[in-house]
């Protein structure tokens, strides 16, 4: 989301006390021609050595300005199914992505449209992959953040599975499916999060606090089949994230791969659009624009953009282009 830099010098950089236990670093950069200002742009990052990740960010040594910032695909999974023991995701059966995808394999694709990094998120449920995934982007200048999974909200061992990867400059959030915490509202008006497992709000809270960001996936369905195997986050879904924003405003939320919603060249149902209003009323509240063609109700997915712009444009209107990744 930031604008090319012209040149122009690191402006102003200070800390202040925030998160658990550490510094967070707040960056702030005069972006302009000719050292005229003309927006700012804020970088935050928990821990002590958020200036590894920002030099890590920019591929900048210290001397001089950094150099433009290129253009980031914001959701890209490595994992190697010959591995001994194999991987939980994909499964063998779905032969379209049951192959080894390296960060090589990307990069042959991504120069030729700018794509200049990635945010690699952690598919498999082991949480223990998630620092195999670190280490491998640790030495592959391609990769500028990971996103773990394998974390549930709510889970005894949650603030110890965090705790493992917290320091890494590299981990920048996680990754967790709707369900359970996203339940609905009984009929008692109670919403999941506050009836069975207090510790999601404890959780929550935890994320809020360390400035990780919370990508959401739809609830799991099952496996083997392309067309809708992520899950649908539904209106129900919707709301109760929508709340949960409500209740931490400083928590980063992104919704991954357009919700999930199937797609099938006409525009989504009305109650869906309005469940994303809700939620796009928070600033903090982000969509990946990703899974759309394993989402397409046609397979093999159509490439024809007309088939993907009433969702394209629906998205556009009601979070706008800051917020759509």
């Amino acid at each position: 989301d930031c604008p090319p830099l012209s040149g122009a010098p690191l402006a102003e950089a200070r800390t202040e006390a925030l998160g658990r236990d550490g510094l967070a670093v707040a960056v702030w950069l005069l972006l302009g021609q000719d050292g005229a200002k003309s927006e700012q742009t804020t970088f935050v990052r928990h821990g002590p050595d958020a200036d590894t990740l920002f030099r890590r960010l920019y591929r900048w040594s210290g001397d001089g300005a950094p150099a433009p910032l290129p253009l980031l695909d914001t959701h890209v999974h490595f994992y190697d199914p010959s591995r001994e023991g194999g991987v939980p995701w994909p499964p063998p059966e779905n032969k379209l992505l049951y192959r080894t995808v390296r960060p090589e394999h990307l990069a042959e694709l991504a120069g030729g449209w700018g794509v200049g990094g990635c945010i690699a998120v952690e598919c498999s449920n082991l949480v223990d992959d998630n620092a195999k995934l670190l280490k491998l982007s640790s030495t592959e200048p391609l990769v500028r953040g990971v996103v773990g999974g394998g974390m549930e909200i709510g889970a005894p061992t949650f603030a110890a599975d965090i705790e493992k990867f917290y320091e890494d400059p590299l981990f920048v959030g996680i990754r967790v499916r709707a369900e359970p915490f996203l339940g609905p509202k009984d009929d008692e008006g109670r919403w999941a999060m506050d009836k069975e497992k207090t510790s999601y709000l404890a959780d929550l809270r935890s994320l809020e606090e360390t400035m990780l960001a919370l990508d959401v996936i739809g609830p799991a369905t099952p496996t083997g089949t392309v067309v809708g195997s992520r899950g649908v986050l539904t209106p129900q879904h919707l709301s109760a994230l929508a709340e949960v924003a409500t209740r931490y405003p400083e928590l980063r939320i992104i919704v991954n791969h357009t919700a999930g919603v199937p797609v099938n060249g006409a525009a989504p149902a009305a109650e869906w659009v309005e469940a994303m209003r809700g939620l796009a009323a928070h600033p903090h509240v982000y969509v990946k624009l990703s899974g759309h063609m394993e989402a397409s109700t046609e397979q093999p997915a159509p490439v024809d953009l007309e088939w993907y712009r009433p969702l394209f444009d629906t998205l556009w209107e009601v979070f706008g282009p800051r917020r759509l990744l």
